[in-house]
């Protein structure tokens, strides 16, 4: 199955005459300090992948990994020490330098690991594919490998990559499962049993590629993800000191063909090599926070995000402001409506906590809201009921109240005691109903089909003892009712004449206070500012922008860059947020976010201890934007431009190469067959050297005639001579070249 090819290789040089250090830097006795000498080469079948060298039996020579999906197997080579007085001669036998440790595997292997797994110093392995999931094999103190253990997990079909890292710093090495749309970890007893675990949704749906590593220096494992179709396409999940992950950071970059960490040994932080999309240059990265600066003065806005948990199905999410534990900082309360839990983000003086404290609920909460007396109202029409958690008691299963009938839609103003609802009673008649925690309070028929019932609701203060309603109806244009406590009467068109088809929950809001409440509509292009005066509807103000494809939603009051009041809009056309001063002499302002946001609800303004911070809950997710304070960007500290004749790079592998070893990053070359070793020299990337790779014609299907191979690398000491050597998977081979 594996032979020696002594005399393939006279024919079929793998590699150019030798292989030396690069001209630039000649001065620099690092850099010259390392080249390769002798060359082995053996043979497998095709299709080896994921080649690792990893000390397996602790003997101080690293041994070689890699997968044989051709023959359903890992190969596990145990490098030997050399007998007699010299190194071997030519090219060895795989037997004479290798003790074979390999085994048969039950699936289709596409992702392997290696390290110690049950916390008894010997190197395990860690596979996963997508009939099987997870497969442990267990070293056992003879050297040879146990049977596989496989933890659970779901959705094997959909796994894109496996890493390790110890992600609750407690000495065990916890398992990442990583998929297309959310990611798991199972974290380690440290005796190899893995029953905690911890879910990590992803705002986009389609991830590529993952990698760990510690990205921001603070000693805890950071998760960056990969999705090359977005226009933010990495995703950063940094560690946090108390466990677990918060806030998704999207960093921007140009278009990338491919990126690696690489560990240099004056850093603390982990940084990036990235090929750009032209395949011809290289950059290096690094992580740095974005220096905190008022919101209004930043050229453009990048916001963290959070995925709403359990909102999978047709429900979107719902949301409340309530201070929650009583602590002066209102707390960010959604509905995860497919886990019949409300998710609660605490606030304070930095914040919100991204991590939630759950409480159990109602099923496929549709709305949530909260009221003056700060109650927590949740509508469930798959439970046709309102419930109630009362403040104070948050945590206690809510206490359905009793309306009479059939709840089709609710709202809750949090300037008003209780909640609003339309009820189906006998006979099919509707009814708009008041009622808080002890049951109803009052309800009036309304005049509605009740085979065309409304599906939404707003209600808002207009003055004091009145109340607008508003009904949303599939199909109709809203219609407009004035309630004051005993009476509903409809809005006639005199009164209110904004109320066009078209508008939505999205375009109508309430700003000002109780006693003096304002309500905003915008259609359009333009928003308009009413206040009631006990007979109609009067516009006190216009906001528009100076383009006729604006669509101004969302108006809140908010602050403005010197904290002078004023009133903020969404602009879906432009994707800005744009603020109007109260003051009309001075000229509105707009600041752009980085990337459209469909699904958005909401704004809600709030002031931090770290300066103003803006919430932007949506239909899935909540983004946040805050004055900088938490916004994290990619720092270029270098540039590399291949010098090879028209290069096609294509793929990144980290190496250790040198005396003393040294990070350095081989840069494989699709249009020219060779390998660019690149390093880090006095802060700049810098070849180190290049050569060419033999490609037999008789593997290279390619129409264009490109080689992707060699497609795995690797470094590593194979004879403890304190010399790295370097190793490669091209086409049947792995070749090995000896430092020297």
């Amino acid at each position: 199955m594996r032979k020696n090819m002594v005399a393939a290789m006279v024919c079929l040089m793998l590699l150019a005459a030798g292989i030396h250090p690069a001209m630039a830097a000649q001065n620099d006795a690092a850099q010259r300090a390392f080249g390769f000498g002798a060359r082995e080469i053996y043979e497998f079948k095709r299709n080896t992948s994921r080649l690792f060298f990893y000390d397996i039996d602790r003997d101080g020579q690293d041994d070689i990994l890699f997968l044989n999906n051709r023959m359903s197997r890992i190969e596990v080579l145990i490098r030997k020490a050399p007998t007699g007085d010299d190194a071997w001669k030519g090219l060895p036998a795989l037997e004479d330098a290798f003790f074979s440790a390999g085994f048969l595997l039950d699936q289709k292997t596409t992702h392997l690991q290696v390290g110690d797994l049950n916390g008894d110093q010997r190197p395990d392995i860690l596979t996963a594919g997508a009939q099987r999931g997870l497969r442990i094999y267990f070293q056992n103190s003879s050297g040879r490998f146990d049977n596989a253990v496989s933890p659970a997990v779901k959705r094997t079909d959909q796994i894109i990559h496996v890493e390790t890292a110890d992600f609750d710093n407690d000495g065990g090495m916890d398992i990442l499962v990583c998929r297309r749309k959310n990611a798991e970890i199972l974290y380690n007893d440290q005796q190899g049993r893995f029953r905690r675990r911890l879910s990590l949704d992803f705002t986009s749906p389609d991830c590529e590629g993952v990698m760990t590593g510690d990205f921001n220096g603070d000693a805890r494992p950071d998760i960056l993800l990969r999705f090359p179709e977005e226009q933010l396409p990495l995703r950063l999940f940094l560690g946090r000191p108390e466990g677990g992950f918060g806030w998704e950071h999207p960093l921007d970059t140009p278009p990338l063909k491919a990126l690696q960490r690489i560990a240099l040994i004056d850093q603390k932080a982990d940084q990036l090599l990235a090929i750009l999309q032209n395949a011809v240059n290289i950059r290096h990265y690094e992580l740095m926070q974005d220096a905190p600066g008022d919101i209004w003065e930043a050229p453009i806005l990048t916001s963290s995000r959070l995925v709403a948990k359990g909102v999978g199905g047709k429900i979107p999410m719902s949301w409340a402001m309530v201070d929650v534990d009583r602590d002066g900082h209102l707390d960010y309360c959604v509905s995860a409506p497919e886990l019949s839990r409300i998710m609660v983000h605490a606030g304070g003086e930095g914040g919100l906590n991204p991590v939630p404290r759950e409480i159990s609920s109602l099923r496929r909460i549709q709305t949530l809201g909260s009221d003056s007396r700060h109650d927590l109202y949740v509508f469930s029409p798959e439970e046709n009921a309102v419930a109630c958690h009362p403040a104070g008691a948050y945590a206690a299963f809510p206490t359905f109240v009793d309306l009479e009938g059939r709840p089709l839609v609710m709202d809750v103003s949090p300037w008003q005691q209780g909640f609003f609802s339309i009820v189906k009673r006998k006979r099919d008649r509707l009814y708009f109903c008041w009622a808080d925690r002890d049951g109803e309070k009052r309800s009036v028929p309304i005049d509605i089909p009740a085979d065309q019932p409304p599906d939404a609701m707003r209600v808002f203060p207009v003055s004091q003892g009145h109340w607008g309603v508003v009904l949303f109806s599939p199909l109709k244009k809203p219609a407009m009712h004035l309630w004051n406590g005993r009476k509903l009467e409809p809005v006639t068109k005199k009164q209110l004449r904004a109320l066009g088809a078209g508008l939505t929950t999205d375009d109508i809001s309430m700003v000002g206070t109780a006693s003096n409440p304002a309500v905003i509509i915008s259609e359009g292009q333009a928003s308009r500012l009413y206040r009631f005066n006990g007979k109609q509807f009067e516009i006190v103000r216009q906001f528009s922008l100076p383009d006729e494809k604006a669509v101004l939603k969302f108006g809140v009051s908010a602050k403005g860059p010197d904290q002078s009041p004023g009133y903020l809009f969404y602009n879906k056309s432009g994707n800005e947020l744009c603020w109007f001063p109260e003051d009309e002499s001075r000229e509105p302002l707009s600041v752009a976010l980085t990337d459209t946001f469909p699904g958005l609800s909401g704004i809600v303004p709030l002031d931090t201890r770290k300066g103003q911070a803006l919430l932007l809950p949506g239909d899935a997710e909540t983004r946040w934007v805050r004055a900088g304070a938490e916004t994290y960007i990619l720092k270029t500290l270098s540039g590399y431009t291949s010098r090879a004749d028209d290069p096609k790079l294509w793929d990144l592998y980290p190496l250790m190469l040198g005396t003393p070893p040294r990070p350095m990053a081989a840069a494989l070359d699709a249009k020219n067959a060779s390998i660019e070793l690149i390093s880090v020299q006095d802060g700049k990337l810098t070849e180190e050297v290049s050569f060419k790779v033999f490609q037999g014609a008789q593997f290279n299907n390619d129409e264009e005639r490109w080689y992707y191979e060699p497609r795995e690398v690797a470094s590593g000491d194979l004879n403890a001579d304190g010399l790295m050597d370097l190793g490669f998977l091209v086409h049947d081979k792995l070749v090995i070249h000896l430092g020297e």
